[in-house]
């Protein structure tokens, strides 16, 4: 539905498919009428179709029914008309789709005025014909003879003889002549012309339906934050006021006029368009050639011109180069459009007042009486229940509740605890990183040290270009300043990926004024060898290395494929092929060979494959990580050391792994004249637990007295304990001191502090008794 309304099923019929494959159905418009009234309504027609194979397929489409076969819009070329002006009225007829509608129309100019009762009376001073074009436009121009109030009224007749009417309400003024006879809305703000631009001065006519009336005219209010207003006071029922257009109103203001008529305030909110200026740059990247060798130096050059087509001699240009393959994982650019980041934008502002006049209500209670609390576990239920927001976490201390862009705060059961702001969004216009210090390495004219398994024996393979320089991004830099002419020439060089890439550049300069371009290059070769491999390896995999060649050539070729592997950490599994291979790729075909490899030992290992043929060849190399075969792992014993053991001692068994990493490998003892002792290191967290529910209000004080009592029945003295405080959490590795030096935020333990130990307590044993409910017990919250 067009409206916002659930969808309804009208009608649903099964029909036979003719032998045309077409099926025709028909739709009464009275059941349109009968469901939803004199409203344009759009319906969704599905069809499900079954074949003879028992296939279905599913289809859809949709059709409007429009509550008229048209509709006629009519308009003026100003707000308002002094006497002796030319008015230049305009029509459009329009169906409900948005089609034009071409017919014969006659054009009435009516004027208004009223009766003893107030009712608006008629006359007819003039018609016209007026036909519409092929686009559905009419226009006449009309003289501002006499003032008034006037209505155009459009009859538009079509091609099937249905005839609609449209109109517009102007007014005509004339110089020093009060409008007492005209009515208006209780207050009207109306400007002269559709838009501005610098330099220009805005007429604002400033009506009310009351003579004599007294206007407060606010001029550029923005975001609901106002100036000074000018008090304008009208004679009769209207005002001229005038305001200075420049360019910081671009590329909007507001006016907004308030009022007070019989004990109401009345208020018109007015918007002034300022277009900006044609502050638009046209970029265009112009490579020296579409096509490159990997690793060769591309050239390409960036001219600016403005909105004229003038050269840009000055500004700042940034450009950059990616590999177009990435915009398939982000699903497109992740940089706006820098024309409109710096161009869409509006000014926006709503009326906001406070009176008098204005009306609240609130409980009236007595002097230290408490009031009825909202009801429900986590907040308020009422019907705007989904607004309810939570600060502080689960059974925070603070809750707020935003209704009607105004927050409350209800205070729980003790002071709100400051709610840390959200970190800032992350910059999604950084395309790539910086590549100014992207260092290309040299094409290997020699074969590789370390060769398991390539490299013939006559040789002939030692002399391939190895491909290594792989990247995402091939330039970025923000250096580049046009000449006189508006050129720039970049120099890339670019990485040894077979790929398209981007380069897109963007440029600002004085005035903001802005623009980008963008172009495609690509890095390719006629007979190429692609290397596929896992991401990483582990020890003792065995993995199958792959080396994919194309032959983009006319005509068939044969080529010997080798892999080499650096780093002893691969070793080849079947001594047959570790010698160059014969194949032969087709035209415009591929070849895969594959190698079965085990995993030695971690570390880092270099792959290189190479393809080598008549007239041409190919090879690429890539470094993985090599991983250990196993984990960080902690095995923990513990035991206890009875009072009545006379001897004193206890003893227990490890089994040290034999593969293992000697130098990360460690034994550490850990003791305590008490586990009591172990149970004071957690206190401090519970005592410092931020939120006040029940039984959190519980968990701050209670644990604590438990623990104090026990160690004192037991004869400790707290004092050194508290000198040998230590971090006894098995769960965590290294030194127990210096751990216990990092718990900075439980600098005092409750234990050891009978005044902090008192004030949990009486804190506590409060805020559970203001919590207590009327039938003597507890809930989750107040």
């Amino acid at each position: 539905p067009m409206r916002n309304e659930p969808p309804e099923l009208v009608m649903e019929n099964e029909v036979q498919i003719g032998d045309d494959g077409i099926v025709k159905i028909e739709i009464d418009s009275s059941v349109a009428k009968a469901l939803h009234g004199d409203q344009d309504h759009r319906y969704e027609i599905t069809a499900e179709v079954v074949d003879q194979s028992r296939r279905t397929i599913y289809g859809k489409g949709s059709v409007i029914a429009a509550r008229k076969p048209f509709s006629v819009y009519g308009w003026v070329d100003h707000g308002f008309y002094q006497v002796g002006d030319a008015v230049n009225a305009s029509f459009a007829g329009r169906t409900v789709d948005g089609k034009p509608v071409k017919g014969t129309g006659t054009l009435k100019l009516l004027k208004i005025k009223y009766d003893a009762e107030g009712k608006p009376v008629e006359n007819a001073i003039q018609s016209w014909k007026v036909d519409t074009n092929d686009e559905g436009l009419a226009s006449q121009q009309i003289k501002a003879a006499e003032k008034g109030q006037y209505r155009l009224s459009y009859s538009l007749k079509d091609a099937k003889g249905n005839t609609i009417e449209g109109g517009y309400i102007f007014t005509v003024h004339a110089q020093g002549e009060a409008d007492n006879d005209f009515r208006f809305n209780d207050v009207e703000v109306v400007n002269d012309k559709p838009e501005y631009k610098d330099g220009d001065t805005a007429r604002i006519m400033i009506s009310t339906n009351q003579a004599d009336s007294t206007v407060l005219l606010f001029v550029r209010p923005a975001n609901g934050v106002y100036l000074s207003p000018r008090v304008v006071r009208l004679k009769g029922k209207t005002a001229f006021e005038e305001i200075k257009i420049s360019k910081k109103d671009m590329p909007n203001i507001f006016v907004e006029a308030l009022t007070v008529s019989d004990g109401r305030i009345y208020t018109a909110v007015k918007e002034l368009v300022v277009p900006p200026e044609k502050r638009v740059l046209n970029v265009d990247v112009i490579p020296s050639k579409e096509k490159y060798k990997p690793g060769e130096k591309a050239k390409a050059k960036i001219k600016i011109t403005d909105f004229f087509g003038k050269p840009l001699t000055s500004g700042s240009v940034v450009v950059t180069v990616y590999d177009k393959s990435v915009e398939y994982i982000s699903g497109g650019s992740n940089v706006p459009e820098i024309k409109d980041f710096f161009w869409k934008w509006r000014r926006s502002h709503n009326a906001n007042s406070e009176s008098n006049l204005d009306k609240f209500f609130y409980s009236l209670m007595k002097e230290k009486e408490i009031g009825m609390q909202p009801l429900g576990v986590f907040g308020n239920i009422d019907e705007d229940a989904g607004n309810v927001m939570m600060l502080g976490g689960f059974g925070g201390k603070d809750m707020v509740k935003r209704k009607g862009g105004a927050a409350r705060g209800m205070m729980l059961a003790e002071a709100a605890s400051a709610v840390p702001a959200p970190p800032g969004a992350n910059n999604a216009m950084k395309m790539a990183q910086r590549a100014d210090a992207f260092d290309r390495a040299e094409r290997e004219t020699d074969a590789a040290p370390g060769v398991v398994g390539g490299g013939d024996e006559g040789g002939e393979m030692g002399s391939v270009a190895v491909r290594k320089n792989f990247a995402d991004t091939a330039f970025w830099t923000t250096k580049v300043t046009p000449d006189e002419k508006g050129e720039a020439d970049i120099e890339i060089p670019m990485p040894e990926n077979l790929t398209t890439w981007k380069v897109k550049a963007w440029t600002m300069t004085h005035g903001t004024k802005v623009g980008q371009g963008e172009t495609e290059v690509m890095t390719s070769k006629d007979f190429i060898v692609r290397l596929q491999s896992p991401r990483f390896f582990v020890e003792k995999d065995e993995v199958v290395l792959s080396a994919i060649v194309h032959n983009y050539y006319k005509d068939a070729k044969s080529a010997k494929v080798a892999l080499e592997i650096d780093g002893g950490n691969l070793s080849l599994m079947d001594a047959k092929n570790k010698g160059a291979r014969d194949v032969k790729i087709d035209a415009g075909g591929e070849v895969r060979v594959d190698w079965r490899v085990s995993v030695l030992k971690e570390g880092e290992v270099t792959v290189r494959m190479k393809a080598v043929t008549e007239g041409d060849s190919d090879a690429m190399e890539m470094k993985f990580p090599v991983y250990v075969h196993g984990m960080m792992k902690m095995v923990p014993f513990s035991g206890n050391i009875s009072a009545k053991d006379v001897t004193g001692s206890a003893n227990f068994t490890i089994d040290v792994p034999g593969e293992r990493r000697v130098e990360e490998s460690r034994l550490e003892v850990r003791f305590s004249p008490s586990l009591a002792c172990a149970m004071v290191d957690a206190l401090p967290y519970l005592a410092d637990y931020p939120y006040a529910c029940t039984e959190s209000t519980i968990n701050r004080f209670l644990p604590t007295v438990i623990t104090q009592k026990i160690l004192k029945d037991m004869g400790l003295n707290l004092k050194d304990i508290e000198a040998k405080r230590t971090n006894l959490n098995a769960q965590e590795i290294g030194d127990d001191k210096e751990r216990a030096k990092q718990w900075k935020r439980f600098d005092r333990n409750p234990v050891f502090d009978e005044v902090l130990l008192n004030d949990m307590v009486a804190d506590g044993l409060k805020a559970l008794a203001f919590m207590q409910l009327s039938d003597g017990g507890w809930g989750w919250f107040s």
